[in-house]
């Protein structure tokens, strides 16, 4: 069987998770990963076969968004 498992990747907790859920899908079928974001900062250990940029907010140093750097950084021709 194949599996997509599709990651959010705007931070590091979902990430680190996935690292415990992987080897338990792998047993099932052949897997592929989609991770989704690009503010991880921490590697999954497994391949990455598909990646997005996504959307995603960007916060300032006082804990609240940067509106800016996240308009900025969300150009639409790469969301995708």
């Amino acid at each position: 069987m194949k599996i997509l498992y599709a990651i959010q990747g705007t931070g590091n907790g979902h990430l680190s998770r996935a690292e415990d859920v992987i080897p338990a899908l792998r047993e099932y079928g052949e897997l592929d990963l989609f991770v989704s974001g690009a503010q991880a900062d921490i590697k999954l250990s497994y391949p990455i076969k598909y990646t997005s940029k996504g959307l995603s907010f960007y916060f300032g140093k006082r804990g609240g968004i940067d509106f800016l750097k996240t308009f900025k950084k969300n150009s639409s021709k790469e969301v995708l």
